[in-house]
């Protein structure tokens, strides 16, 4: 495990309407990466002790304490399959009853920076919180706000084909003395998919009474391992929480993009932004955002680019275009930075897309049949 941790604090010079208790602003990050310590005692506060689930690969914590106000946010991401994450949406679900929780499914796999971007992990599902709390003589400061996201990346969510009636006889010749009834029954079992992991598991479970060979074994860990990234449907998702696709995720921080209010456009530009490589849709928004005032807001479209790297090839021309009618130097330099990105990335697949195009489908169809 790594930890690094950045203590800023500094004192600051106050408007003449300014409370008293603002004149002091401390400002801590904790950033850890790997499990939780095991000597480390698991908070009673049910938002940090979401730090200590099994199969942490990253934590943030971050504190503000000033300007009449207490601000607590952490990030937390896991890898593991579904019955991880059913643990972690246990959890999730307990929270306290004032916090506002919703829950994302996001087509996978599903990926964490740390911070300033210098390390990517992959993890199978995250958790953001954010506590805000005025000070107790700072009520001008508005109410105690609690928030909570949860994010899963969702390998798979169309409902199993049914059960060929062939299936267990194909998992008695994983074993089988010639070569090539093996290959078939294996290549078989894997087609069925997960239809098929009810009964795989019930055989691989019986191998230590000696009921399969090794090689059938080996075999069916195989297929297991292929069916361990997370499906939808063996999700236990908590009742009363609003569970969103990241369609209608976009949808909505399109609005919020477009409403002409600056703070909703800054933080929609934040969110579409960091789920760009989860959905091509992003893309006209990012080109949007490469020509707007705020130096940050490009910022982040360029970064966005430039992550997506080849996947984002097709939007050369469309690039090129905003460039020719791009109306000050700084959406140029911006356009520009992200052709030469985008030019010199190694070209993806015939069509980088299409995968997730049908992740998002089976999400969307399986969030309209819950």
């Amino acid at each position: 495990m790594r930890r690094i941790q950045v203590v800023l604090l500094c004192c600051v010079c106050l408007v003449a309407w300014a409370a008293p208790a603002a004149a002091l602003v401390e400002f801590s990050q904790t950033e850890e990466f790997g499990p939780a310590s095991k000597t480390a005692k698991k908070p009673s506060d049910p938002r940090f002790a979401l730090a200590y689930l099994p199969g942490r690969v990253y934590a943030l914590h971050s504190t503000w304490s000033g300007f009449g106000h207490n601000r607590d946010e952490g990030v937390v991401a896991y890898e593991g399959d579904a019955a991880g994450a059913n643990q972690a949406l246990a959890e999730f679900g307990a929270l306290p009853a004032a916090t506002v929780k919703e829950i994302h499914l996001l087509p996978g796999p599903g990926r964490i920076r740390s911070l300033k971007g210098k390390l990517t992990l992959h993890c199978d599902w995250e958790i953001r919180w954010s506590s805000y709390v005025p000070f107790a003589d700072e009520k001008h400061f508005g109410s105690p706000a609690h928030t909570a996201v949860m994010t899963i990346y969702v390998d798979r969510a169309a409902l199993p084909r049914p059960l060929d009636a062939r299936t267990l006889e194909w998992i008695n010749d994983l074993d089988h003395e010639r070569f090539d009834v093996r290959q078939r029954a294996f290549k078989n079992l894997a087609d069925q998919g997960d239809a098929a992991r009810p009964l795989l598991e019930k055989t691989s479970e019986a191998a230590p009474t000696g009921a399969i060979t090794l090689e059938a074994k080996c075999r069916i860990d195989q297929l297991l391992s292929r069916l361990k990234p997370i499906h939808a449907a063996r999700l236990r998702l908590p009742k009363g929480i609003p569970v969103v696709s990241i369609d209608q995720l976009l949808r909505r921080e399109a609005k919020n993009w477009r409403s002409g209010d600056l703070s909703k456009s800054w933080h929609a530009s934040e969110k579409i932004s960091a789920w760009a490589e989860y959905t091509e849709e992003s893309m006209p928004f990012l080109i949007e955002m490469l020509h707007d005032d705020r130096e940050q807001v490009r910022d982040l479209a360029v970064s966005a680019f430039k992550r997506l790297g080849g996947r984002a090839a097709a939007t050369l021309p469309a690039l090129e275009e905003a460039e020719s009618k791009a109306q000050k130097p700084v959406y140029r330099n911006s356009l520009r930075q992200v052709q030469r990105a985008l030019a010199a990335a190694t070209p993806g697949a015939e069509d980088p897309w299409r995968r997730n195009r049908e992740q998002r489908a089976e999400i969307e169809q399986f969030l309209q049949t819950r």
